[in-house]
């Protein structure tokens, strides 16, 4: 695998790879979380979207929490924050603001895991 190419293009989708490395304790650490996270966040968006669909916000709030956990040992900082967002407005039972920024937060988590994808040359 061609680090440099893959790191270039993680730092381009702006991520902050190089404090994660940096807390994670290097590259390869990096990229087994970041693989984990990749597998683990298919099943999770399936089951983010049944669950917003179903309005069951405590179990929601529970997986975007744990998406922006993960998101933020990675250096993924756009996505970490947007998931904040639906976590915060998640315990206040904010349905109206989770209804209506849902899309976004669906978008930009297809982009990461695309750009994953791309990273690990799937």
């Amino acid at each position: 695998m061609n680090h440099e190419y893959n790191i270039k293009l993680l730092k381009a989708a702006g991520y902050d790879v190089d404090k994660a490395m940096n807390d994670l304790g290097g590259i390869e650490m990096y990229e087994e979380i970041l693989q984990d996270f990749y597998n683990e966040n298919l099943d999770r968006v399936r089951k983010i979207i049944a669950l917003k669909k179903s309005n069951d916000i405590k179990n929601y709030t529970i997986e975007v929490h744990a998406m922006k956990s993960e998101c933020m040992y990675l250096g993924i900082n756009e996505l970490a924050n947007m998931c904040l967002e639906h976590q915060l407005k998640g315990e206040a039972n904010d349905l109206n603001y989770i209804n209506s920024h849902f899309d976004e937060l669906m978008t930009e988590v297809a982009k990461v895991l695309t750009i994953i994808k791309e990273y690990f040359g799937k």
